[in-house]
């Protein structure tokens, strides 16, 4: 039984952590580009300098996230938003 146990964990799919580390494509939705998925969500950057990445890293800024779609099933209700550090795993 014990060596179907090993067995079966040595077969199981590893998580890939890399993920799509790429800035997510723009979109236009009301005279603003966000960035996120189109019909679902967008960020935009509230401040910071207009000539700069729209995420920097290791520097604050503040962001407007606008979901998209279900927003009566959204509306009033909590969201917790995370970000993940690509090199060590950690989410933020």
């Amino acid at each position: 039984m014990l060596v179907l146990v090993l067995l079966l964990l040595g077969c199981t799919e590893e998580k890939d952590n890399d993920g799509d580390w790429n800035l997510s494509p723009a979109f236009n939705v009301d005279n603003l580009t966000l960035h996120g998925t189109e019909g679902e969500f967008g960020v935009i950057k509230v401040n910071g300098e207009s000539n700069e990445l729209e995420f920097p890293a290791k520097q604050g800024r503040l962001y407007a996230v606008y979901f998209l779609n279900s927003l009566e099933e959204l509306n009033g209700k909590k969201y917790k938003m995370t970000a993940t550090h690509k090199e060590n795993g950690e989410s933020v």
